[in-house]
């Protein structure tokens, strides 16, 4: 709270719940991964803020890392950690993560309502990205669920297009693994297309062309997506 009181800043809270260990006490690990997966987590929205893409790769992450120089967080107890975002140059980083998460979230529970991946398209628009899945997948691995919620500083107001709630968006080890399959975050695994681009092809079976050009394949026929 005094952070915030002395540079404008939004908030950024992370949660997790641990099978607490003898005495109730949690591993140092689990706080480690706790910090490692918000650290990995901030980082994909401020590649997020600078290009929309369903896997950022080498792209951006210098500027991106940078970015993040100025974000002061807490230390990490009770499986509770928060990062202080300076409203001043920093809040790009903090909406684009606000509308990723809820996009996230929208999509897996879409996925696992109809088996379509479709929502996944308008998240990647939304700022979800391969990064950004695996730094949810690393949050929940080894917990019973976790929520991470954003509160924004009350002297600059809410975003426009942004919630004013800061009600956490919830994930668990059930549903995380989901997120992680869809094919901007297989894509991550194929080489580079023929044309030299250092995007990956986006050209996932039954997407076709239109699918490759919005996510940056230079070349048609991309190299396929494998799961």
């Amino acid at each position: 709270m005094l952070v915030s009181l002395a540079v404008p800043s939004d908030e950024i809270r992370w949660w997790h719940d641990v099978p607490a260990g003898p005495a109730g006490a949690a591993p140092w690990t689990v706080e480690d991964r706790l910090r490692g997966a918000a650290r990995r987590m901030l980082l994909a929205a401020a590649l997020a803020t600078r290009a929309r893409a369903g896997y950022h790769g080498a792209r951006h992450r210098r500027s991106a890392a940078a970015a993040l120089e100025h974000v002061l967080v807490g230390s990490a107890t009770d499986g509770r950690l928060t990062a202080f975002v300076p409203v001043a140059g920093g809040r790009p980083l903090a909406v684009r993560l606000h509308q990723a998460l809820y996009a996230a979230r929208e999509a897996i529970d879409y996925q696992r309502a109809t088996g379509g991946m479709d929502a996944f398209d308008a998240a990647v628009e939304a700022g979800v990205s391969h990064e950004l899945t695996e730094a949810l997948v690393a949050l929940v691995r080894g917990t019973e669920g976790a929520r991470i919620a954003v509160e924004w500083a009350p002297a600059a107001g809410v975003p426009e297009g942004c919630s004013p709630s800061a009600e956490p968006v919830e994930f668990s080890p059930a549903t995380c693994p989901r997120c992680a399959r869809p094919a901007p975050a297989t894509c991550a695994r194929n080489p580079p297309c023929r044309c030299g681009s250092p995007e990956r092809s986006y050209a996932c079976a039954g997407r076709g062309r239109a699918a490759t050009a919005r996510y940056g394949c230079a070349c048609w026929p991309g190299p396929m997506c494998r799961t």
